[in-house]
């Protein structure tokens, strides 16, 4: 299996109705919702992505275009015949491989290319970059956390508090009831979808730097991979996105705004999808 790793288990062959903010108590606009004209379904692959299986050999996965970003890829509020993928592979009437997560870091994505370049080398990866802001946690920060929530929440109150680091250190006694009387602590779970930081204590100056760093890595790797970077609407506080843009050394579409609004009224729909593909279009070749 290519890509082995590519997977998000919480929305494995899931079908929802619902998802995120696209919800009527969590949306932005409870008018809009209610008023929505279009039916949304949530159909996720074998994978837990929003798209159709993916191609099983190499070659055609090297010749599909690969769309890599945060909910607004994945089309939060929107059907699927609505998100910028979809609308891009009529239009190019090519396959695309839609590969995003609600809530997904620069830093996710940036990993994600990388591997994506690695071990596919497709001919087009086109980004559409998160907001600048959001971070995700190290797999040592995950670790501590899943821990700690796994161990408080079976933890006698005699117990000693205990580090992921240290659990070697425990009572055997305490050790063995882990081992008999709950899910093994090692079995849990450090995906991509436990990594996601809901904020981080930084500077604006400090975030551009951070996803500039992630852009640069990106085409630093990038061989016979073209890319073709993009950004959601208002990624970045006002006055900071041209700047951003102008560091980007290879190939960038400008930050556009929306046309319309999704269902939940945060992301967007059909006519800024169809928008951004056009301004796609003219850099595949």
């Amino acid at each position: 299996m290519i890509l082995p790793d590519f997977v998000l288990n919480s929305r494995v062959n899931q079908c929802w109705e619902y998802s995120g903010i696209d919800t009527f108590e969590k949306c932005y606009n409870r008018s809009h919702f209610l008023s929505y004209a279009h039916k949304v379904l949530y159909q996720y692959n074998s994978r837990g992505f929003r798209d159709a299986e993916w191609p099983c050999d190499l070659s055609n996965l090297q010749s599909s275009i690969w769309c890599l970003g945060d909910s607004f890829t994945v089309g939060i509020g929107s059907p699927v015949e609505h998100t910028w993928p979809y609308v891009l592979q009529e239009h190019a009437r090519t396959r695309t491989i839609n590969v995003s997560m609600d809530g997904a870091s620069n830093n996710w994505i940036s990993r994600k290319a990388l591997q994506i370049i690695k071990d596919v080398e497709p001919k087009h990866l086109v980004i559409h970059w998160s907001y600048i802001s959001r971070r995700e946690q190290s797999i040592d920060q995950a670790k501590e956390n899943s821990w700690q929530n796994f161990y408080q929440n079976i933890a006698d109150p005699s117990w000693p508090s205990c580090d992921w680091k240290d659990q070697h250190k425990l009572p055997s006694f305490i050790k063995d009831k882990i081992q008999t009387l709950h899910a093994p602590w090692n079995q849990l779970q450090f995906d991509d979808e436990n990594r996601k930081l809901q904020s981080i204590d930084s500077t604006t100056e400090q975030d551009i730097e951070n996803t500039l760093a992630c852009i640069d890595l990106v085409d630093s790797v990038a061989t016979s991979t073209k890319i073709i970077h993009s950004f959601i609407p208002n990624f970045t506080p006002a006055g900071q996105a041209k700047f951003v843009q102008t560091q980007v050394k290879g190939t960038c579409i400008p930050e556009f705004i929306r046309l319309d609004w999704a269902r939940d009224y945060h992301h967007y729909d059909i006519k800024t999808s169809r928008f951004f593909v056009e301004q796609i279009m003219q850099f595949l070749s």
